[in-house]
This record gives structure tokens, C-alpha cells and sequence, in this order.
């Protein structure tokens, strides 16, 4: 990790780099640059660092989520994860309150992350494995596909409610559900799968197996700036969850252009946007990095694998 005292002759400074928080240094302009990750042009995994939003039928106005959408983008929102269906024990069943494709659409024109969610209403004892594979379907139908899905696919599964369904004794029972659910979108090579529930509904299973995959936690506190990590720690069994990547902070967020009350997100962790393995391990993969330079010796180069600032 250069400073700017010592690059060598021909090599860029970028502004980000100057502020000691970079990404990659491109090289100068002659060469190849094959910066970190993915071949002749630079990529990164999406880190919104602005507030995101869940969205769903309730946010719908006039049959459609325009409105909504439109006034999160307006108020510099980083991203919506919509409910485009849910999981029965009938199977999948698609939102009809409004056009899935078009708040797709809506959100991608707008610049905002996108990401998607089923909400289970299915038991947990069933296989449900041919509704997942229906809800992949057609989401390849409404353009949420792998490349255009950066805020990961999750099933929102808790319990508490009258239309929730009640989890088993056995949680590895419910465990199996959901990891089903993660294989199917996996193995379709979405980067990020995961799910969003009570802790309570795995309790009992090791931590070890459902601690290693992608959480999307709740823990309400009404406040993007405190959502923190360190604010879940001493939440019930959320401290032995290593793969917390959003963290829903409040249900009555507010943006200017839409009326009603939104559900409140912060991205804790990087979202990977390429490679596979998110149900299995959060979103972690391997790919060869291809660098070419002239160094001097004694220079080193140093590539972080996550962006931003680099421990001293």
C-alpha cells in the first residue's frame, strides 16, 4: 500500500487513495490494469453508505411501488430489497399488488441496490424445495437476476404472528427449511443468500452452522448512525452470528415524497456482487488476481480482499 511519497515513477494517486481509503491503484495509462477483483476493469462489492429500505405491498400507491421507490432515490437512499412473493405450503406465490417487474425496473433506472425477498408463511417440516425453485423462475422473468442483484435474495421467516408459521421443537428442522432455500438460489450462482428471522428459531442449532451464513438481523433502535455491530453483540444469540451483512435499525423511517412509514436498513458488511457460495458461506469465494507491474525492489504491493481502510 503505497503513500504518495513512494510510488514509483508512472503510477496514479488517486483521491480516494490520498484520503487513505482505497480500493485498488490503478496503474498508469499505458499499461493493463488488472486491478483486484476481475479481470481488465475494476470491480468491488457494493457497500451502500447510505440508508436502505425493505419495501413491500405495503408500501404500494395506486397499484405500484413507483412512488416509494422514486422518493428513496430522491433522498439519496443507497437501496430497496423488495418482497416480490412469498412461500406457502401450496408453493410460491407471486405479489400481486403490484408489478414486481416494474418496481425491478423502477429501482435499477433509479441507481438504488437491489435486492429481493420471500416472506414464509409455509411450516417448517415441509420440503418446499419445488417453491424455491418456482420463486427462482420467475425472478429470472422480472429481470432480478444474479448479475443485477447486489443486496442479496432472503427469506424472511419469524414467528410471533397469527400467519407465521411455528417453529419446530427441533431447529434443525427449521434450519433445513431455510438452508434449502440457500442451495436453490446458490446453486443458480446468486452471490449473497441468506435469511432474515428470530434468532429464537435456531437457537438450539450450532452455532456453527447457521452462524457462518448471511444474516439480515433486527434489532430496533431508530437510528442509522448507532446501527452498529457492536449495538447486536448483546442481542440474544445475534453475537455468535459472523455473517450479519444488514441490519434493520427502525420501521418508522420517513423520506420526503412518500407518506407512509418505511422499514429502515444499514449494509454492515460489503455485499458480494460475483462469485457463489452465499448460503454456504456468506458470499466468500476465491479468484486469481492477475497483476502487472515494474517494481523496484525494495517496494512491496499490498491488496486488501474487502474495501477500505487498511489496518496500520
Amino acid at each position: 500500500a503505497y503513500d504518495s511519497a513512494t510510488l514509483p515513477s508512472g503510477w496514479n494517486m488517486n483521491s480516494a487513495a490520498a484520503a487513505m481509503n482505497w480500493d485498488y491503484i490503478p496503474l498508469d495509462h499505458t499499461a493493463t490494469d488488472y486491478g483486484p477483483p476481475g479481470g481488465d476493469t475494476p470491480s468491488e462489492p457494493f457497500f451502500p453508505q447510505t440508508e436502505c429500505y425493505d419495501i413491500s405491498w405495503a408500501q404500494v400507491v395506486n397499484g405500484s411501488l413507483n412512488t416509494c421507490i422514486d422518493a428513496i432515490a430522491n433522498s439519496g437512499g443507497g437501496g430497496v430489497i423488495i418482497q416480490i412473493g412469498a412461500i406457502r405450503n401450496s408453493g410460491f406465490e407471486a405479489a400481486t399488488s403490484f408489478n414486481p417487474a416494474e418496481a425491478i425496473q423502477r429501482t435499477l433506472d433509479a441507481g438504488l441496490g437491489l435486492g429481493i425477498y420471500f416472506y414464509n408463511y409455509a411450516n417448517y417440516e415441509n420440503d418446499l424445495t419445488q417453491a424455491f425453485e418456482d420463486a427462482l423462475a420467475y425472478l429470472q422473468t422480472i429481470g432480478a437476476t444474479k448479475d443485477t442483484v447486489n443486496m442479496g435474495v432472503w427469506i424472511d421467516t419469524e414467528q410471533g404472528s397469527s400467519w407465521d408459521p411455528t417453529p419446530s421443537a427441533d431447529s434443525s428442522v427449521n434450519y433445513a427449511f431455510v438452508e434449502r432455500f440457500m442451495n436453490v438460489f446458490d446453486n443458480a450462482g446468486y452471490p449473497l443468500v441468506g435469511v432474515y428471522s428470530s434468532a429464537g428459531t435456531f437457537t438450539i442449532y450450532p452455532a456453527a452452522s447457521i452462524g457462518d451464513k448471511p444474516i439480515w438481523a433486527a434489532y430496533i433502535d431508530f437510528s442509522f448512525e448507532n446501527a452498529t455491530r457492536a449495538t447486536l453483540e448483546p442481542y440474544l444469540p445475534e453475537a455468535v452470528y459472523t455473517k450479519v451483512y444488514i441490519f434493520q435499525h427502525s420501521w418508522v423511517g420517513r423520506v420526503s415524497g412518500y407518506s407512509g412509514d418505511l422499514d429502515c436498513d444499514k449494509v454492515l458488511m460489503a455485499l458480494p456482487t460475483s462469485g457463489g457460495g452465499g448460503g454456504g458461506g456468506g458470499g466468500e469465494y476465491t479468484e486469481v488476481i492477475d497483476v502487472k507491474v515494474d517494481i523496484v525492489p525494495p517496494k512491496k504491493i499490498y491488496f486488501s480482499p474487502t474495501p477500505g481502510i487498511i489496518a496500520t
